[in-house]
C-alpha cells in the first residue's frame, strides 16, 4: 500500500513539473517576439531621421545656380539671337541684384542692373552690327586718342611686368597701359592731382587674379574723373565678331572690374 501510494506521489510531482516546464518556455517566446519587434517610438524616430536627411538635399541650393537662373530668365526675354546675349553675373553690393531690361530689339539691348533701393549698379548694352568691320569701326572711334604713345619719360611700372604711360594736355591728365588686347586708360583734370599711376596699379593687380572678357580684336576700359574727381565714370567697350558689348558704371574703378570680368 505505502508502495503505490509513493508510485502516486511521484507521478503527480512529475505532471506538476512538466507543466512548469511548459509554462516557462511559452513566456520566454513571447518575451523574445516582443523583443524583435521595434518600439512605435523608435520606427517613428528613425522615419523622422529620414525625413530630416532627405529635406537637408533638397534644401541645399547654391547662390551660382541662383544666379544662373536669373540669367537664363533674363536671356529668354531678349530678342536678339540667344547665342550672342551676355550679361554680368557679379556686382559689388550686398543686397539683392534685380535686372531691368530697358531696351529690346532684334539688333540691341540695354539692360540696367539696380539694387532692392533702385539704385543702379550698371548698365549693360549688347549691340550687333552688320559685319564685324562696322563694328570695329565703331569701336575705333570711341578708342581714338585715349592711348597714351610709349615713352621714356613718363613710364610707370604698374607690377607684373606692365608699364603704363602718362601726358598732359589741354588741362587733362591722360595715362593708359595694355594688358593682351585691352588698352585700359584714366583721364583726369590737372588741376585735381589725381594719382593716375596709382589707380592704374590698383587696376593691373586686380586684373592679375580676375579675367576679363576675350574681345576678337581689342577692348577698352576706359575711366574718366570729371572735374574734382569725386565721381567716376567707367566705359568697358569689346568687340565679338559681329557684336560689341558695353558696360558702363559710376562705381570705382575696381567695382567696374568685377561687373566686367563677371560677364557670360
Amino acid at each position: 500500500m505505502t508502495r503505490k501510494i509513493c508510485l502516486f506521489l511521484i507521478i503527480c510531482m512529475s505532471i506538476l513539473l512538466f507543466v512548469a516546464c511548459s509554462a516557462n518556455d511559452e513566456t520566454s517566446k513571447k518575451n523574445q517576439d516582443s523583443d524583435s519587434v521595434p518600439s512605435t517610438n523608435e520606427t517613428d524616430k528613425d522615419q523622422n531621421n529620414d525625413d530630416y536627411s532627405d529635406h537637408d538635399d533638397n534644401a541645399s541650393t547654391s547662390d551660382d545656380k541662383t544666379n544662373q537662373n536669373k540669367k537664363n530668365e533674363i536671356t529668354k526675354q531678349i530678342k536678339l539671337e540667344k547665342t550672342s546675349v551676355k550679361q554680368p553675373t557679379d556686382f559689388p553690393t550686398d543686397q539683392k541684384v534685380k535686372s531691368v531690361i530697358k531696351q529690346n530689339e532684334k539688333n540691341r539691348y540695354t539692360i540696367d542692373y539696380e539694387t532692392d533701393t533702385n539704385d543702379k549698379i550698371a548698365t549693360f548694352i549688347g549691340t550687333k552690327y552688320a559685319s564685324a568691320n562696322a563694328a570695329n569701326k565703331e569701336l575705333s572711334q570711341f578708342m581714338d586718342g585715349k592711348d597714351v604713345p610709349a615713352n621714356e619719360q613718363t613710364d610707370k611700372d604698374l607690377g607684373h611686368g606692365v608699364k603704363g604711360y602718362g601726358e598732359g594736355a589741354a588741362g587733362h591728365a591722360y595715362f593708359s597701359w595694355g594688358e593682351g588686347n585691352w588698352l585700359l586708360s584714366i583721364s583726369s583734370l590737372t588741376k585735381d592731382q589725381m594719382d593716375n599711376p596709382a589707380i592704374a596699379k590698383k587696376m593691373v593687380n586686380y586684373l592679375e587674379s580676375h579675367t576679363l572678357p576675350a574681345p576678337k580684336d581689342t577692348g577698352i576700359v576706359y575711366v574718366d574723373y570729371p572735374e574734382g574727381g569725386d565721381t567716376v565714370s567707367v566705359d568697358i567697350r569689346w568687340q565679338e565678331g559681329d557684336m560689341l558689348y558695353q558696360l558702363k558704371t559710376n562705381n570705382v574703378p575696381l567695382d567696374a572690374l568685377q561687373i566686367a570680368t563677371s560677364v557670360q
